[in-house]
Order: structure tokens, then C-alpha cells, then sequence
């Protein structure tokens, strides 16, 4: 499928996804190091997230300016990003969540995408699509419930806010333990279902302490912006650099043209074999000659004795 999306915007003769890959002068991450940990990387790998994707401030439309102003206590914001659907949830998982949601003092804009959610508390706003950026920079918002998406994070520390996550892909379970270890906010385990108790609790806790979530996410947002030049123009230079020389094959780690089975050291993992194999068959063959000869001296010296 993938393919099929390049053919249409590249053309037919475009070399498959794996092929560009294997190939590539230069890997561009839009992630920033510090969300991703210590990892090892080649020299061609070049990192500039760090809120890149940001836009300037807009309006909030007059519904969610108006339910954000009027929220006494505070306000939650819930959604699960793109890749993740609201209303996918399970039956026993919405409720819970509403549940939870009903018992606590502050509004909750929910970003649900369907009309099937019934009997809603009156603290609860349900909306289809959310300006999200600008949600967050509202004074108003106390706490951010995502699906831990890389964006959805940066955006979040980017406005000084803590957050509950509920990891559902692969990369956001990391991304979920990243934020408790930093102290950024906490995550839930929802699965296979969502305790409303550990729901309620985790909520509660980061914003029961906003003061102390709130100074370790502006400490964490200044490491994020702390870098020498801006992570587009970053991007940018780099691209420029492949492009002045050429492409960019000094910087490649010479692993990646390697075969498969080289990578995964099958040759020397076959050549132990077979020696190993050799001298078990040796054994094996030089015991059993050993054996015979010891029958075959046992029996002479019984006919000897007879």
C-alpha cells in the first residue's frame, strides 16, 4: 500500500520503501533526543524535533472558548490523537471513563468523534475535531490526557502541561514510561480494561500537585528549546549538505550494505555449528569404535579362560 502511495505522487519507476531505505544518504527524525532516551544512531541520523510542527496562535472557536473561560476549577483535556479514535473504545472503557470524569470537581473537553455517547455529566464537553494547539496554550487547562503521540507530548511541555497518558501503539508505551521517569505526569495501564480507581487516582495526583508537575514540565520544555539553531533550519542545512556533495555516503554506516545474514552473523554462527557437529560426530564415532574394541578384547580373554 505504502508503494502504491509513492507510485501516485513519484511515478512508476519509484524504488519500493525498502530500497529507498537501504539507501538513503540521510535519515530526518522529527523527534527530539531527550523524549527518545539514549540510543545508538549513525552519523547520517539527524534529529531536529522539538515543537517544529508549531503554529502561530488562532482563536478558539466561540463553544470551547466560552466552556474553557467559565471552568472554575480547571479544565481536562482528553483525546487520543489521529491514530487513536475515542469512540474505538469499548463499551466497559467509555463508561468508565465517564465515570471517572463525573466524580471529579473540573470541566472535560473530550475530543470523541461520534454521536453515540449517552448520558454525559453536565461537566463533560463532548467535540469532534479540536483546535489542539490552541487549546492548550489556555490558561484554563490544567491537565492533558493523550495517547502519548510524539507531537501531542511536545505540544503539551511546549504550554506547561502535565499529562496522563494511555499508551495504545507500540512507540507510545515508551514514550508513557518516559513522561512518569521524568516526572512529567503519570500513566495508566488500560488494558485489558481501565481501572476507574487507578483512572481517578492518576488524575488526581498530577493535578493535585500541579505546582510540582507544572515546574518539572517547564524545567523539561527549556532543555527542549535549548539548541543552537532552530530544528527546521536544522533539517534544512542538513538537506543542503547531501545535496552540495552529492549525497552523503561517508556518513553511512557501512552495516546497512552488509547481507542479511552477515548482519545476523548466520555464517559464523553456521561455521561454529559444523565444527561443533564435526568434533560431537567424532566422539560419538571414536566411543563406539572404543566400545567394540573393549567387547572384542572381553570376549578373547573368556575363551582364553575357557
Amino acid at each position: 500500500m505504502r508503494h502504491t502511495v509513492l507510485q501516485k505522487y513519484m511515478g512508476p519507476e519509484v524504488p519500493t520503501i525498502h530500497r529507498l531505505m537501504s539507501t538513503a544518504d540521510l535519515l530526518l527524525l522529527n523527534i527530539h533526543p531527550m523524549l527518545q532516551g539514549a540510543k545508538l544512531i549513525g552519523q547520517n541520523t539527524i534529529s531536529f524535533g522539538g515543537g517544529v510542527h508549531l503554529r502561530e496562535p488562532k482563536p478558539l472557536p466561540e463553544n470551547i472558548k466560552n466552556f474553557l473561560e467559565k471552568a472554575s476549577n480547571g479544565v481536562i483535556y482528553f483525546s487520543l490523537g489521529t491514530t487513536v479514535s475515542s469512540s474505538q473504545l469499548n463499551d466497559v472503557k467509555k463508561k468508565n471513563i465517564i465515570e471517572t470524569f463525573r466524580q471529579l470537581p473540573y470541566n472535560v473537553l473530550w475530543k470523541y468523534e461520534q454521536d453515540d455517547l449517552q448520558n454525559i455529566p453536565e461537566n463533560i464537553m463532548i467535540i469532534k475535531w479540536a483546535p489542539q494547539q490552541d487549546i492548550l496554550r489556555h490558561p484554563n487547562v490544567r491537565l492533558l490526557i493523550t495517547q502519548g503521540g510524539q507531537q501531542s507530548i511536545e505540544e503539551a511541555l511546549l504550554n506547561g502541561i502535565p499529562m496522563v497518558v494511555l499508551p495504545f501503539e507500540v512507540d507510545q508505551i515508551p514514550n508513557a514510561k518516559k513522561i512518569e521517569c521524568e516526572g512529567l505526569g503519570k500513566r495508566v495501564n488500560h488494558k485489558p480494561y481501565l481501572s476507574q480507581k487507578e483512572f481517578k487516582s492518576a488524575i488526581e495526583e498530577v493535578i493535585g500537585n500541579r505546582s510540582i508537575y507544572h515546574k518539572r514540565v517547564k524545567e523539561f520544555a527549556k532543555l527542549l528549546l535549548d539548541e543552537p539553531v532552530p530544528g527546521v533550519e536544522k533539517a534544512i542545512w542538513w538537506m543542503e549538505y547531501v545535496i552540495r556533495h552529492k549525497g552523503a555516503k561517508h556518513l553511512r554506516n557501512p552495516i546497512v550494505d552488509i547481507p542479511l545474514y552477515q548482519y545476523l552473523m548466520l555464517d559464523v554462527i553456521a561455521s561454529v555449528f559444523i565444527v561443533l557437529l564435526f568434533l560431537v560426530t567424532m566422539v560419538f564415532l571414536i566411543s563406539r569404535k572404543l566400545k567394540r574394541f573393549v567387547r572384542s578384547l572381553m570376549k578373547s580373554g573368556k575363551l582364553k579362560t575357557k
